[in-house]
């Protein structure tokens, strides 16, 4: 299941797009590594496309 600080990181990433990991990790208020990490396991585990539109909570919660 995704939590709070992964719907701060999508929630992120759908107003900003792609996005420099130093942003995204002030955004969601993390260290750059573990901020980047969601995004890489879900495109590993195929609930985000590596390109593209990034899907919405709904759509990774069933994935």
């Amino acid at each position: 299941m995704y939590d709070r600080i992964d719907r701060a990181i999508l929630d992120h990433l759908q107003r900003h797009g792609r996005t420099p990991n130093v942003d995204l990790a002030e955004a969601v208020r993390l260290s750059p590594r573990p901020a980047c990490a969601a995004p890489r396991r879900w495109r590993r585990t195929a609930s985000w496309p590596a390109t593209g539109p990034i899907w919405t909570a709904s759509a990774l919660a069933s994935g």
